[in-house]
């Protein structure tokens, strides 16, 4: 426009529609530039998603829920739902008592079938006992707190991340309190005192 010196007028609508498409683009932009970290798995990528979903929604626009839209519908088709429980099984355990979504049999079947393509000279016999024998698993991608400052959107994708990759303990799982139920039930079955109720 500069080059043929034509004049472009840009009225308060412009500006508006402008600044609608940049606040829809800047937490793709940050998802997309995290998902492109070195340390990117499937579980971070399960909390950026959920992180850009949010912030579509919660902009309304006509753009972003188109967006969001085509995003989901492109994120559905390609999510892989057993890999990504696997991944959760991975790192807590118990998710698959505590996630209703993730069958036991499937992640099963999943571990059995990715060490059968990595290890195939062996064949799969050896790892039935493994699989069969491991305990159950779930893990909750948390809320994330809106923001709208630049700054407070990486925090808040950190968050994201950070909330579907890591896992709470629970007051089962420490390992005092495990081994406090395993004395109670060494003393309800043989009445012998043990050091800890000496205590």
């Amino acid at each position: 426009m500069i080059d043929i010196n034509l004049n472009m007028e840009v009225c308060e609508l412009d500006w508006q529609e402008l600044e609608n498409i940049c606040s829809c683009l800047k937490p793709i932009e940050m998802g997309i530039s995290a998902l492109c970290q070195r340390d990117a798995n499937l579980l971070s990528a399960e909390g950026i998603f959920y992180f850009m979903f949010q912030k579509l929604e919660m902009v309304g626009s006509e753009f972003s829920l188109q967006l969001l839209q085509n995003l989901r519908q492109r994120f559905n088709e390609r999510r892989q739902s057993n890999l990504i429980n696997v991944m959760k099984y991975l790192l807590n355990p118990n998710s698959i008592r505590e996630d209703p979504c993730i069958k036991r049999k499937e992640v099963q079947k999943t571990m059995k079938m990715i060490l059968s393509q990595l290890y195939s000279q062996y064949g799969t016999e050896q790892f039935d006992s493994v699989i069969l024998n491991s305990q159950e698993t779930s893990e909750d991608i948390g809320d994330v707190e809106i923001r709208s400052s630049p700054i407070l959107l990486a925090d808040q994708l950190k968050r994201a991340i950070q909330n579907s990759t890591t896992h709470v303990r629970t007051p089962k799982e420490d390992i005092g309190f495990l081994s406090l139920i395993k004395e109670m039930a060494l003393f309800e079955a043989t009445g012998d005192k043990s050091q800890i109720f000496l205590l």
